[in-house]
């Protein structure tokens, strides 16, 4: 048997349980959604003001909605799979162990931005993946 020895607190006896971590896909979270034609893989996306089940890409850092995933796949030409906490690549230019927040464009940075809403999105692993886990919580800045 392989994999990671993870230790939790058992809700019952309140001791720490070890179990053996032999399925990697069980810390990614994605499902289907309806998008747009024009989305794209590695878009960041929020929940669509006017439809149900789909989701509207992030264009820039102004809109009041947060961040809640990201596209890793496009099915049609109309509907997505998105990450909504995981590791994804793809992305360039992240500085490692540092937090990335949702930039002034609509992509992901290292940089905290000045202006618009601020956002974090997860931890850079690597210049070029982060681990993707959005904080839903929104700080206008001024």
């Amino acid at each position: 048997m392989s994999g990671k020895v993870r230790y939790l607190i058992n809700p019952f006896t309140g001791e720490l349980d070890a179990y053996r971590d032999t399925v990697t896909k069980s810390r990614f979270v994605v499902e289907t959604r309806d998008c747009l034609a024009s989305a794209s893989v590695g878009d960041l996306v929020m929940e669509s003001e006017t439809l149900v089940n789909r989701v509207d890409v992030a264009t820039d850092n102004t809109d009041i909605r947060p961040i809640f995933a990201v596209i890793i796949e496009k099915t049609s030409a109309t509907e997505c799979v998105i990450l909504l906490l995981g590791q994804m690549s793809g992305f360039s230019g992240l500085t490692k162990g540092r937090k990335v927040f949702l930039s002034t464009s609509g992509g992901i940075t290292s940089t905290p931005p000045t202006t618009g809403y601020l956002q974090s999105l997860g931890v850079a692993k690597e210049d070029s993946i982060v681990d993707f886990r959005p904080n839903m919580q929104r700080v206008r800045r001024v």
